[in-house]
């Protein structure tokens, strides 16, 4: 940690995720408090920059070009550029003064979550306006409707369940004679569905609460910002899983205020029925889009001696478990 006393500003350095930026708290001579968030591409890890092309300029762009036409409940940004010596960084508000920051094993009450879901309602429903209007962000992370490869699916389980450590889960997906059919129903659901924009990284670090109750919770930390259907980002959340961190959540409370928040961007709703039934296939979705990075996972940890994050390991369970329950 470095300090500088006096009358000189200083930066505190914060815990920064997983994602390789550098965050620090920079407190000015007159005790004013910014956050920094600095990003290159070199300092990221691999995993990262494998799976998400752009991700070293995702958060970058989403407050640079994005924000100011969303203006979603977010963060002031401050000041932004690129550095001489490669990468950028944003100095945005430091949201701590007037928001809660949760840790990571931190528990859900209905009332916090119906605040975060505001900010949701806002994303999907501006989102899904700004790209009805073609224009172009490549830099999004791309829709997993159309980076699937069914095609690949059985390959990928084959591989999984010829390796003695990641077996057990794989085999009995790759034997269903009912595999076949389930890709199918995951296509031809989620292929219908508008496409809008998605913050696809909901975790407790990433979300500040407001103090003043009449206000909406914050996103924070939009590396992995894509698009695609908005049942993905609510399939991410885990708002229909066993997750214990929702266990006092009226989760039908929820969702209802949700579609009305929604409604009102939107100017139509979604039957909450309908929204769970596409939500199911959203989940498959997403647990049959990571195989190939579970694949990768698992070649690196077996040739390279990179044991798996406890977060693979725990996504690979959850994963693999929800395909299983379909077949």
């Amino acid at each position: 940690m470095t300090h500088f006393y006096g009358r000189i500003p200083y930066l505190t350095p914060l815990f920064g995720g997983q994602s390789g930026s550098k965050v620090s708290r920079l407190t000015e001579i007159n005790g004013e408090t910014k956050i920094v968030k600095i990003t290159r591409r070199e300092e990221m890890p691999d995993y990262l920059t494998a799976n998400y092309p752009s991700v070293d300029m995702a958060e970058y762009n989403f407050y640079t070009k994005l924000q100011p036409l969303l203006n979603l409940p977010a963060p002031a940004l401050l000041a932004h550029g690129h550095l001489p010596q490669g990468g950028v960084f944003v100095v945005l508000e430091d949201v701590a003064i007037n928001h809660r920051l949760l840790p990571l094993e931190h528990h859900y009450t209905t009332e916090e979550l119906l605040s975060v879901m505001e900010t949701y309602a806002c994303l999907h429903g501006r989102g899904e306006k700004l790209l009805a209007d073609e224009k172009s962000y490549p830099w999004l992370h791309p829709d997993p409707r159309t980076t699937f490869a069914p095609h690949l699916v059985r390959p990928y389980l084959q591989e999984l369940a010829g390796n003695e450590w990641t077996a057990a889960l794989a085999t009995g997906p790759l034997r269903s004679p009912h595999l076949p059919s389930l890709l199918r129903e995951v296509i031809s659901r989620l292929a219908p569905l508008p496409t809008t924009l998605l913050h696809n990284d909901f975790y407790p670090t990433n979300i500040a609460l407001p103090l003043d109750r009449t206000e909406s919770g914050l996103l924070l930390d939009w590396q992995l910002i894509g698009h695609g259907p908005l049942q993905l980002d609510l399939a991410n959340i885990g708002l229909q899983s066993t997750n214990p961190h929702f266990q006092a959540v009226d989760i039908d409370a929820v969702l209802f205020c949700y579609l009305e928040a929604l409604a009102r961007e939107r100017g139509y709703k979604i039957p909450l029925s309908a929204l769970r039934e596409q939500c199911t296939y959203a989940k498959l979705l997403l647990a049959l889009d990571f195989l190939p990075r579970f694949v990768r996972a698992m070649h690196r940890s077996n040739t390279h001696h990179e044991p798996w994050i406890p977060w693979t390991r725990e996504a690979y369970v959850a994963n693999m478990t929800e395909i299983a329950s379909h077949l």
